[in-house]
C-alpha cells in the first residue's frame, strides 16, 4: 500500500518537489518500507519521538517540522538536517548557540503565518522580512527558506490566498538571501501548493494511511 501511495503522489509532482512522509505516530517499520518505496526525507513533529525512531547513519533525512522548545534544541540540531518551524528569535538564538557547540551550521526555514490564524505558529507576515533580515546575523545558522501551513478552511480561495502570499514573499527574498526551499502544502492542500511553486510537500496520511494516536 505505502508503495502504491509514494508512486502515485511522486507521479504528480514536478522533478524539482521534494515529497516529505511526516511519519509522526508510525513505526520504524512503515518508515523503512517508505524509504524502499522511495521516499529520502521524513518529517517529525515532537523530538521525542524522532529520538526513538531516529538511528545513526540512516540512508535517508530527517527534518522537524513541529513545533520546537528550546529546551529540546540539542537533539533537534543533532538529528536532523533541516528544522521547518522556527518562529521567534528566541529559538533561532538557540539553535545558534547549539549549532555553535556540535560545530555545525544548521539549515532552518522561518515559519510564516500567511494564513493570519491565531491557531498557527510562526511569525506575522508583518513580522517576517525583519526576522529574515535579522537571521542573517547567526553565524551557525543557515535560512534555506520558509515554511508555512495553508488556511484551516473549507474555502478554497482563503487557502489559494495563503499560498499565493507564500509565493509571493518567498519570490521577493528568495535571491537576496540564497533561498532554495517553500515548505507549503500537505495531504489535504498539496495540489493547490503545487500550483503555487512549492519546493516540498509534506504528506502524512496520503502515504501511511489515517493516523493512529493510541500510541
Amino acid at each position: 500500500m505505502i508503495q502504491d501511495e509514494v508512486m502515485k503522489i511522486k507521479s504528480e509532482l514536478p522533478a524539482d518537489v521534494c515529497l516529505m512522509a511526516v511519519s509522526k505516530t508510525r513505526s520504524r517499520a512503515e518508515v523503512e518500507a517508505a524509504w524502499q518505496a522511495g521516499i529520502h526525507v521524513f518529517g517529525e513533529n515532537k523530538v521525542q519521538e524522532l529520538k526513538e525512531k531516529a538511528h545513526e547513519n540512516d540512508p535517508f533525512e530527517w527534518h522537524m517540522i513541529g513545533h520546537l522548545q528550546t529546551n529540546k534544541v540539542k537533539d533537534a540540531v543533532r538529528l536532523t538536517s533541516l528544522i521547518h518551524s522556527v518562529d521567534s528569535l528566541h529559538l533561532l538564538a538557540a539553535i545558534d548557540k547549539e549549532a555553535a557547540k556540535q560545530n555545525k551550521c544548521m539549515p532552518v526555514l522561518l515559519q510564516i503565518n500567511f494564513a493570519n490564524e491565531e491557531t498557527k505558529s510562526g511569525f506575522t507576515v508583518e513580522e517576517a522580512p525583519l526576522a529574515l533580515e535579522l537571521a542573517q546575523r547567526f553565524a551557525n545558522i543557515k535560512v534555506k527558506g520558509i515554511m508555512t501551513i495553508g488556511a484551516h478552511s473549507e474555502d478554497e480561495a482563503l487557502i489559494r490566498k495563503s499560498f499565493q502570499q507564500a509565493h509571493d514573499f518567498y519570490i521577493t527574498y528568495q535571491k537576496k538571501y540564497q533561498l532554495d526551499t517553500l515548505s507549503m502544502g500537505m495531504s489535504n492542500d498539496y495540489p493547490l501548493a503545487l500550483e503555487y511553486g512549492t519546493t516540498l510537500i509534506r504528506v502524512g496520511s496520503k502515504i501511511f494511511g489515517e493516523r493512529q494516536y493510541n500510541q
